[in-house]
């Protein structure tokens, strides 16, 4: 039997680590540069039944005070009025984007997903840098000109924008929008000092076009996907806390755990795919840090951490004190994650919500992840995208003051799924509980975890994975028991089960789901050693293939940056700000 304290101390052997590291990483400042020159910037928006956004999302594009863009919109076989209102935007305002000199483009194609319709727009654009933006996303008018200044040198492949969540006139939104402040501000500035963002989110971000070659298909996370091969040929990815996006929010719980729900399967697709090639060591760290530390890694953690120490360990009777210390706990560590959220809002409502934070977390969050692990058996890469509406309203914070504090459930989705998987497992660990002891191998931590994993899918090779890991981690759990017998020492060998069993399930991923990766040409015709963040992509020209000398950073393969064809007048007010340009 472990006391309650025992398992405080199992926690923080965790935590304290990985919070230390955040921090030291958080002191670490972000390099910016002055811009002197301006280079071509093509923004991509995908597009897919956006009727209702497509026209305010255009005009936050045309209104940047970045002089020399060009604006593709890719309608991916939109079945509404998307195309249309895209040409009677360019129609209404040809007279402002001729005297700016804007190239918007309007490009149809059958539906073929986000990613395809992307790579399309890719093709036909001239843009040095490239920048993604959600049809139902609005950039801040100076956002695309701050995000260039952390183009600091030629290794920066991409830069992730600050996501800012609107409306936030309900509790659910007010809670996503803390969300979306934390994984900004604690989590990518802190990756940002080693220069390894994880996720460049497909609202807005932007990327060198010699280090994104193509974005990524096959996985319904785009974004994660091709920030991931980005660091794997060895360019380096940063955060912009400053170039700020609004983005729309999931209105209620139902279209909340849709959301989360694709994240969580497109996130193990991305693992899947991922997890195996050479990246640097530092890109590595950060990717198992996001498993188990992040979104990712929440039912590993709930099951390990709560429900497993619960059941089995500090025993029935002090089940509530256990679970109360673990609501408590996580309190205490996302007040301290929180600090520098608070440092940069100034916004004291944020710890006001912790509480209902760490339930927000472990209940409509935790359930996504399980509906996720359970949906990613069923392989589905189109579009899967929210419910659009109109908030010409609250594009900002300064209209979202007042607040109607409550949740919308709206019928919880994939109910009946989640329903007959939990009754799949029930059957399971009984049928197992008989049999194992009947063959007097019984080890109940691991009959309940492996009929969790189990009920997943019933393919032979997976049910032999399983069944191997079982006898394998049976086998260590009896030996540390007879000679060190010692129950917290056998919470880390049941944790260690949870992550073998993860692994085993994302190597069944990896091999029914087409996941492969693109390779140009260059990185077809040349190999690479291990780090290959050492060697530059070699440039093919008319004369010939060039390979630049081996460095400790990408050398530059762009094009010459183009210069400013004419001077753009910005005013600015009493306090020095640019302002937007008007149109009339």
């Amino acid at each position: 039997m472990v006391p309650i304290f025992g398992l405080i101390l199992f926690w923080l052997i965790f935590d304290i680590p990985y919070m230390i590291f955040r921090f030291a990483e958080l002191l670490v400042p972000l390099k910016t540069r002055k811009l002197t020159h301006y280079p071509l910037v093509t923004i991509l928006v995908p597009a897919y039944n956006e009727e209702q956004c497509i026209a305010r999302t255009l005009y936050a594009c045309i209104t940047q005070t970045y002089p020399n863009l060009e604006i593709i919109v890719i309608d991916d076989g939109s079945s509404d009025n998307t195309s249309q209102i895209v040409e009677e935007f360019q129609n209404k305002y040809a007279a402002y984007l001729n005297k700016h000199k804007i190239l918007l483009k309007l490009i149809r194609q059958t539906n073929q997903g986000k990613a395809r319709a992307m790579n399309t727009g890719l093709e036909s654009s001239r843009g040095e840098f490239v920048l993604t933006i959600d049809a139902d996303s609005y950039p801040k008018y100076d956002a695309l000109i701050k995000i260039m200044k952390y183009f600091v040198n030629d290794s920066i492949g991409a830069v992730a924008g600050n996501i800012i969540g609107v409306p936030r006139k309900k509790l659910l939104h007010y809670l996503q929008y803390v969300e979306y402040e934390f994984g900004i501000l604690f989590m990518k500035i802190a990756q940002s000092a080693t220069s390894d963002v994880t996720v460049t989110p497909g609202p807005f971000s932007i990327y060198r076009r010699t280090a994104l070659k193509r974005f990524e298909e096959g996985t319904i996370t785009e974004d994660f996907d091709t920030t991931i091969r980005i660091l794997e040929r060895g360019y380096r990815v940063v955060e912009g806390p400053d170039a700020l996006c609004y983005t729309q929010l999931p209105q209620n719980c139902s279209e909340l755990v849709k959301q989360r729900v694709r994240w969580y399967k497109g996130g193990l697709q991305v693992f899947a795919k991922h997890y195996s090639q050479s990246k640097r060591p530092s890109a590595h760290l950060e990717m198992v840090f996001l498993f188990f530390f992040g979104f990712y890694g929440l039912f590993i953690r709930m099951a390990s951490f709560i429900i497993i120490p619960t059941m089995f360990f500090v025993g029935v009777e002090y089940a509530l004190y256990a679970i109360l210390a673990f609501f408590l706990y996580s309190f205490f560590i996302i007040f301290l994650q929180f600090i520098p959220v608070y440092g940069r809002l100034r916004d004291k409502k944020i710890f006001l919500v912790i509480p209902l934070f760490v339930v927000y977390f472990y209940t409509i969050i935790l359930y996504a992840c399980i509906v996720g692990q359970i949906q990613i058996f069923k392989d589905n890469t189109n579009w899967d995208k929210l419910k659009r509406y109109d908030d010409s309203h609250a594009v900002s914070p300064e209209t979202d003051n007042k607040r109607r504090w409550s949740l919308n459930f709206e019928g919880l989705p994939y109910l009946k799924t989640f329903i007959t998987y939990c009754i799949t497992a029930a059957i399971l660990f009984i049928v197992m509980f008989f049999v194992f002891q009947y063959l007097d191998v019984f080890n109940l931590v691991l009959i309940l975890v492996a009929s969790m994993f189990i009920a997943l899918t019933f393919r032979p090779l997976y049910l032999i994975s399983f069944f191997s890991a079982y006898f394998m981690f049976f086998f260590a759990s009896a030996w540390v028991h007879i000679t060190i017998n010692s129950d917290f020492t056998l919470l880390f060998i049941y944790l260690a089960n949870m992550l073998w069993n993860t692994m085993i399930m994302i190597q069944y991923i990896k091999a029914n789901y087409s996941l492969e990766l693109y390779r140009s040409p260059e990185e077809e015709i040349f190999s690479y050693p291990r780090y290959s963040y050492r060697v530059p992509a070699p440039i093919i020209t008319s004369a010939g293939i060039y390979i630049p000398t081996p460095i400790h950073r990408p050398r530059s393969t762009s094009i010459v940056p183009i210069p400013i064809t004419a001077p753009i007048t910005i005013k600015k007010n009493a306090e020095g700000e640019s302002k937007p340009p008007h149109i009339n």
